[in-house]
């Protein structure tokens, strides 16, 4: 059995270099995912906090109509699930059909007594922005959901939702990037002085 960071490590490949048409796509992913829950993880609202950007979901054939089709409809690296522990909530953000409409759902959660790894989860307003103009607020109001924490480290969350959902999120990759980026140019405007 592989480490927790070889885990981690091959999971990543896979999404983000593995061919998704490729039939040991789904079945990669499902094997880190299995190696890294064996970890027994808990919920820690430290390490939760922040922002959060998908990038693999896999829907049940449980899940909600809307979650299916904000998975179709969605633009690539474009979807977050932010957590605000201080709040007790967390944000699902989801920019769809090519950027014309951003969709959001406001969910309060708590621990669960007994339950380490799960968070309760009450979906308290949801919304669509059309063309950053426009915004419908949803009839989506869900009480009773959870989410199961099946791996957490400072970049990397992997969980089950109450359908049977699993959703694999690291810290946004593009202010990452830009960060290191700007550390690099002051770095380099510093020698030049």
């Amino acid at each position: 059995m592989r480490s927790a960071k070889e885990s981690k490590e091959k999971l990543l490949d896979v999404i983000l270099k593995g061919d998704e048409q490729s039939p040991s796509y789904l079945q990669d992913i499902t094997s880190a995912i299995q190696e890294l829950s064996a970890s027994k993880c808990k919920f820690d609202s430290q390490t939760a906090d922040g922002e959060w950007q998908l990038v693999f979901q896999q829907d049940s054939s449980d899940s909600p109509a809307l979650q299916k089709f904000t998975r179709a409809t969605e633009d690539s690296g474009k979807t977050f699930a932010n957590f605000d522990v201080k709040e007790g909530v967390f944000y699902n953000k989801a920019s769809v059909l090519s950027g014309v409409a951003d969709l959001q759902a406001t969910v309060k959660f708590d621990t669960v007594p007994g339950k380490e790894e799960r968070i309760s989860c009450d979906i308290t307003d949801a919304r669509v922005t059309i063309a950053n103009f426009l915004t419908i607020p949803l009839p989506l109001r869900v009480k009773g959901g959870w989410l199961d924490f099946l791996y957490l480290d400072k970049d990397l969350r992997v969980t089950r939702g109450n359908r049977g959902g699993i959703f694999v999120h690291v810290r946004p990759i593009i202010p990452a990037m830009a960060i290191v980026f700007l550390q690099q140019l002051l770095a380099d405007s510093s020698r030049l002085t």
